[in-house]
């Protein structure tokens, strides 16, 4: 289901190289190149933590899904995600949608999903480790996935 073993390091490989352009004025590499190498890094390595062969294999999907309902028996989790529901129907403007719906559970879906963008992923993925192994989530860890999310929303 998710390769909880697996170490996700594009983000910090990102952080780090544009770290470096920054401080140095000879540069192998542009900005750019750097945000090209790191995007393939991040499929690559979204694909290994659900054993899929490629980005559109449909155990990316399964595992998701199966990701999705083991984070949802974590209730600091669930809250996260219900304050980034309230926030996202206010951003799109939306006045009510009935909780128990297919709407609703399709926006949790979309929520959900958002958490594993190129942006929140490397975050997302400590969180669901330690939820799959412990059971729980740190509560820092929390607030930093939280933070990034909102981050994605707004913008």
């Amino acid at each position: 289901m998710y390769n909880t073993d697996f170490i996700v390091k594009y983000h910090d490989i990102r952080e780090e190289l544009l770290a470096k352009i920054n401080n140095n004025s000879s540069q192998e590499y542009t900005e750019t190149d750097i945000q090209d190498i790191c995007s393939k890094l991040y499929r690559d390595e979204l694909t290994s933590v659900f054993f899929a062969e490629n980005i559109t294999d449909d155990k990316i999907d399964q595992g998701i899904k199966e990701v999705l309902q083991q984070m949802f028996k974590n209730p600091d989790f669930n809250c996260i995600i219900n304050e980034l529901r309230l926030i996202f129907l206010n951003f799109m403007d939306i006045n009510f949608i009935d909780s128990n719906s297919n709407d609703s559970k399709n926006l949790d879906f979309i929520i959900f999903i958002t958490l594993f963008s190129d942006k929140n992923f490397y975050i997302m993925h400590k969180c669901i480790c330690q939820q799959l192994l412990l059971g729980t989530i740190d509560n820092v860890l929390l607030t930093e996935l939280k933070k990034h999310a909102l981050e994605s929303i707004e913008n």
